[in-house]
């Protein structure tokens, strides 16, 4: 058998050689067109391959940083939904205290890791947070995990939806203090890091029920960004090539000494076409004969034809993000009506990812709070004091819950400028009608510390309350001023004198 083998390689080299070359040829192929954002039709696996999801969220990235309507898509939607940044709170103080610390915490860099996340949510469709635990403290720190690392999730065979291991193959780079270099470490294969499930909180996005992992919210866009961007770099060159000529000089009688000549002084990008040469300067004096006559060439670039068509292909963009066109620079079909009414879409889409990191956030604390209870720093239970009106009466009671389920109050940013009056007039309304706190009100329009805010008002009051007395006193004090000191015995005087007049 393995005598045939040979033979048939031997006798066949140059068919098995070809048969090679035609394979690679059609993987490249292949390749590109997938780089192009073609997909395989008559694939029946819905999951995409580790090499699809990587090539979509590297492209993802790639267009993110080099292209600024990805760039605007992904800023917009981190700016409307983070704003200038969360605010969480809690009743029980210890766990106040705990979660400061955890937002604090230099290795965390929760201010800036909170635009990361949104941003890589955008960009790669899903988020990996790994958790870092102290066995003795309970302190937590967290990272980011590249979703290009993560080749496999393991999932329980008997429960579908619990992750056992996370498969993680990647290349380390440690550096050598005594080489002073970097030593990469392959951990792939047979080395690759397999992580437990709990270690690590997976959120994907822009999926469906059958899905692992998540999809960029940016694939479905890119092949438009791509034509928006060659339509405009076609445009360029048309504009560019119509505008080489901006003089035409005719030349009468001319003889062949004289073209010679012309044509060796020819500075052109066209292989020194005969009769292009510079145009006059700015301000030059033009003196023409019978023999040599100049005129104007009109660069006709039919730039109004044009817009609608790099119109048309910016919608495409702007349907695919959900993002309006005055976003992206062009308010000309946009009025302050018409724009306000278009922006419910956005508003509602940006809603939903408040209220996603919300429920991100809320996962991330009890997480912290957790690591904590189980190394003893917090109790397993708290007592948390309730007040409230029953028949017109205050009552408080005090209960006692697990201290992972202690309500956590998150916190956003008004989504609008607007929104910031509407909430005021409508908290001071719900205040007048007592149905709601000053308390309440203050936290829901963005006041993080109401004891410190209350005190404050306080102070405030009686800085008010003492200076309308001092004023007062004043004004009470420059009164008498105004009449004359009473004198008993002027007073006397004029009792007498008026006696005699009598």
């Amino acid at each position: 058998m393995g005598i045939i083998k040979n033979l048939s390689s031997f006798f066949l080299k140059d068919e098995l050689i070809e048969h090679k070359k035609a394979l690679d040829y059609l993987s490249e192929s292949l390749q590109e067109l997938k780089e192009q954002g073609w997909v395989e039709l008559n694939k029946t696996d819905k999951e995409l391959t580790i090499e699809e999801l990587n090539l979509i969220q590297n492209t993802a990235y790639i267009y993110f940083l080099k292209n600024p309507l990805a760039g605007q898509i992904v800023n917009l939607k981190t700016y409307f939904t983070i704003g200038a940044g969360i605010s969480f709170s809690t009743k029980a103080e210890e766990v106040q205290k705990v979660l400061n610390k955890f937002w604090d915490d230099k290795d965390n860099k929760m201010f800036t890791k909170q635009i990361q996340m949104s941003n890589e949510l955008e960009i790669y469709g899903e988020l990996f947070i790994r958790f870092f635990v102290n066995e003795y403290s309970g302190d937590t720190k967290i990272t980011l995990v590249d979703p290009s690392e993560i080749t496999d999730i393991i999932y329980d065979p008997d429960n579908p939806t619990r992750v056992l291991y996370y498969k993680r193959e990647y290349v380390e780079k440690r550096f050598n203090i005594e080489t002073k270099t970097y030593e990469e470490i392959p951990h792939e294969g047979m080395d690759a890091e397999l992580i437990e499930g709990d270690e690590i909180f997976h959120i994907p996005i822009n999926n469906v029920s059958t899905g692992k992992r998540g999809i960029s919210p940016l694939y479905r866009v890119i092949p438009w960004i791509r034509a928006y961007k060659n339509w405009l770099e076609d445009r360029l060159v048309i504009n560019k090539a119509k505008s080489i000529f901006a003089w035409k000089k005719k030349v009468k009688s001319i003889g062949a000494k004289l073209m010679q000549q012309m044509k060796n002084k020819t500075e052109n990008a066209f292989n020194n076409i005969v009769g292009a040469t510079k145009p006059p300067k700015t301000g030059s004096v033009l003196i023409e004969n019978e023999g040599v006559e100049w005129s104007i060439i009109n660069a006709d670039v039919n730039a109004s034809d044009a817009f609608e068509d790099g119109r048309a292909i910016k919608l495409m963009v702007c349907a695919g993000s959900n993002i309006f066109e005055h976003y992206f620079g062009d308010a000309g079909e946009a009025n302050l009506a018409s724009a306000k009414a278009m922006e419910l879409p956005m508003l509602k889409e940006y809603q939903y990812r408040q209220e996603l990191f919300r429920w991100i956030y809320r996962n991330i604390f009890r997480k912290v709070i957790e690591n904590k209870v189980d190394t003893g720093e917090l109790p397993e239970e708290i007592d948390m004091t309730r007040t409230f009106i029953k028949n017109q009466k205050e009552e408080t009671i005090t209960e006692t819950i697990k201290t992972v389920d202690v309500y956590l109050d998150i916190d956003f940013p008004p989504l609008t400028l607007t929104d910031i009056k509407e909430y005021t007039e409508a908290m001071a309304k719900q205040m007048g009608m007592k149905i709601r706190s000053r308390q309440s009100a203050a936290q829901n329009l963005g006041v993080e510390n109401w004891e410190e805010e209350e005190y404050r008002i306080f102070e405030d009051e009686r800085k008010d309350n003492a200076k309308a007395e001092t004023q007062k006193k004043k004004m009470k004090e420059s009164s008498y001023k105004d009449y004359p000191e009473f004198n008993i015995n002027n007073y006397r005087s004029s009792k007498v004198r008026d006696i005699h007049e009598e």
